[in-house]
């Protein structure tokens, strides 16, 4: 698009056309805050609409608010629909299905209301965290198209993936559907550019590459194209040689006396002999007479069939005969016998005197250049006509067969250039991918052979098991080979090297969400969460493997000690005669009940819904305070209530806190 470079907003990448789709991986919020509260603002300040499809880490009201303090008149934006925040729950899928057809037709409803609505253009960012397993495999294809979509529209587009969903096999796979990449290594964002997206697609290339030399085909034959798409862009001069048709025209009208043209479909004459005067020195001389002969040549001449020829009589009054030139099934010109009488035929000469007058022509030169015209025989002009349709049959064989000469040499040299391409870009993939992998904040290993015999990994996967760089990883390998800077065990019972990760799925078996734990002889323990996925041959069959891991040490002990400070606090409240319960808010689950609540209300309440279980209704109480407390989730908010359930007085407390899973609840106590 040759459009003027939009502001990104993210300093790294600068400045970006229309068209650009980049991809984002982030372990935690402040991650995705950090570059896309710059992304959105770029946008808004630039009359850009914008729309976000969020996700966990970052829910619609959260993200609302992470804009608003830092977007100067944030409220605004919002206010007159120049931003968007949706939950990707309501985008990406509808009743639990993910249909991309459905998604990509909705984003260009998207962009067609922004420009409508005077917008430049559409930005947007799409989280899909929250999607369940089994729609990631269709979303990556999804990915495919939208990238095609967005490279021919007013459109940026950022994707933000957690790498705690998804696996590094994955993220190399999302990455090649985009542009660039960006990951934070070591505190700092970097880029990373898809070094085959550089490259212009081959198709293209050869496209353009015609387009630059179809006049100079017959001497660059390596400019290919298809004959049965592409004939028509081209002229009958780029077809034959007419210089080696000419040499050839002017020794058979030595001998025969017959004159002859070839001319393309513009009127362009490609070879002529024997031209008579009236034609050369008047005719073709004085422009509206010349302008006849080229309509004549072009106009009169359309409609004649392959194998077949037309006599008529051009506008300046003399016959010509025209068979057509037929390459690759398409009319590019015609070979003409012309100009001449019929024998016998009687002259009208008041007509070509009234016409060298109307030209102001010499009359007696015009008169004496009609009359040496030749006269020629019916018979004689068929047999002429026949010579002619053979001649013109030949020269179609011959430039379809130089046309796919060409195309077989430019296939060829093609072919070549692209095996040299593709060294070049797998030797550039290669470098990338080792980049990426030393990038991501997870362990790889790489299982070279269905046995795991030989195991290698990326940089922090041998800081983890405490071995050099480029040493054998695997406990299955050779003794006096095999490292022993380890142990590896599950549910405190160590693992025999078949059962390890690596090692089942070089076997042809899927790990998912595998946790286990690396000690090592200092006592050190490390918890690591993660995946593996075979790698397998042409024939199906397993070859080794690629498995990810994350260190989540840190967050086991977190979550150690979140349970029990939960405990004990949910034994506190168990204590208090004061009632205690949290609900979800939105689908008014009963999350917890205290000893005092269920005492009250009679029952276990726990997993039934709230207005049920407390008020006795069979729809949400109209005095319900969840708007209130999800508008102002950071305030408590204090009232009185009368419950006829329990015949009580109860003056309130309620407030939006984080449950264990992440998800914000109403808490309660009265």
């Amino acid at each position: 698009m040759e459009e003027k470079l939009r502001k990104s907003g993210i300093d790294i990448i600068g400045d970006v056309p229309w068209g650009t789709h980049f991809c984002q991986f982030y372990q935690i919020k402040e991650d995705l805050t950090d570059i896309l509260v710059s992304y959105f603002k770029a946008g808004l300040e630039n009359n850009e609409f914008c729309l976000w499809v969020t996700s966990h880490p970052l829910e619609v009201e959260e993200a609302k608010e992470t804009l608003g303090r830092t977007i100067p008149d944030f409220d605004v934006y919002l206010e007159k629909g120049q931003i968007e925040i949706i939950p990707y729950t309501y985008w990406y899928v509808k009743e639990g299905v993910f249909n991309s057809d459905r998604i990509l037709n909705r984003w260009v409803e998207k962009l067609n209301q922004a420009l409508e609505s005077g917008y430049d253009g559409l930005r947007l960012a799409g989280n899909t965290s929250g999607l369940e397993k089994e729609n990631r495999g269709d979303f990556v294809e999804y990915e495919k198209k939208v990238d095609a979509l967005i490279s021919s529209c007013h459109m940026i587009a950022l994707c933000t993936y957690s790498l705690d969903v998804h696996d590094v096999t994955e993220a190399i796979g999302i990455a090649a559907n985009h542009q660039f990449t960006l990951v934070k290594k070591e505190g700092k964002w970097e880029k990373i550019e898809n070094s085959e997206r550089k490259n212009i697609p081959e198709r293209k290339r050869v496209e353009e590459a015609l387009r630059q030399s179809k006049h100079h085909i017959r001497l660059k034959p390596e400019s290919t194209f298809s004959p049965e798409e592409e004939i028509g862009s081209l002229e009958l001069g780029d077809i034959i040689d007419a210089q080696a048709i000419q040499s050839l025209m002017d020794d058979f009208y030595t001998l025969a006396h017959i004159p002859v043209g070839i001319i393309d479909l513009k009127g362009n004459v490609l070879v002529g002999v024997g031209w008579q005067d009236i034609c050369t020195e008047f005719h073709r001389v004085h422009p509206e007479a010349c302008k006849h002969c080229v309509e004549s040549d072009t106009k009169l001449s359309v409609g004649v069939l392959p194998g077949k020829f037309k006599p008529y009589k051009c506008k300046n009054n003399m016959w010509d005969i025209a068979t057509p030139i037929i390459v690759g099934g398409q009319h590019v010109g015609n070979i003409f016998l012309g100009q001449f009488f019929f024998d016998g035929e009687p002259l009208d000469y008041e007509l070509f005197r009234s016409q060298a007058r109307q030209y102001g022509f010499n009359e007696e030169g015009y008169i004496a250049a009609l009359e040496k015209v030749p006269r020629l025989s019916k018979e004689v002009v068929h047999t002429i006509m026949v010579f002619f349709m053979k001649l013109a049959n030949m020269l179609s064989q011959l430039g379809y067969s130089n046309v796919k000469l060409a195309q077989s040499l430019a296939e060829r040299d093609t072919l070549v250039e692209a095996l040299r391409e593709s060294e070049k870009r797998e030797r550039a993939r290669s470098d990338e991918l080792a980049v990426v992998l030393d990038a991501v904040p997870a362990a790889v290993w790489v299982a070279h052979d269905p046995q795991a015999l030989k195991v290698t990994g990326n940089r922090l996967s041998y800081e983890w098991i405490r071995i050099p760089e480029g040493a054998n990883s695997s406990k299955s390998a050779p003794e006096g080979e095999r490292p022993e800077t380890f142990r590896v065990f599950k549910d405190g019972v160590e693992i025999p090297p078949a059962d390890m990760p690596v090692q089942m799925s070089a076997a042809g078996i899927e790990i998912n969400d595998y946790e286990f734990d690396l000690i090592y002889p200092d006592g050190v323990v490390r918890h690591i969460l993660g995946n593996a996925r075979p790698l397998r041959d042409e024939q199906g069959n397993p070859r080794g493997s690629v498995s990810a891991f994350i260190d989540i040490t840190e967050r086991k002990r977190a979550e150690e000690t979140l349970a029990f400070e939960r405990s004990q606090l949910l034994s506190i409240f168990d204590g208090i005669e004061d009632v205690v319960y949290v609900t979800d808010p939105y689908t008014y689950e009963v999350l917890y009940a205290n000893k005092a609540m269920k005492e009250k209300f009679g029952g276990e309440l726990v997993g039934g819904i709230c207005y049920r279980e407390f008020q006795r209704r069979d729809s949400t109480c109209d005095f319900c305070t969840n708007p209130i407390i999800l508008k102002g989730r950071d305030k408590p908010y204090h009232w009185e209530y009368y419950n006829p359930t329990v015949d009580r007085y109860f003056m309130i407390m309620d407030r939006i806190i984080k449950w264990p899973d992440g998800r914000d609840v109403r808490f309660e106590i009265a």
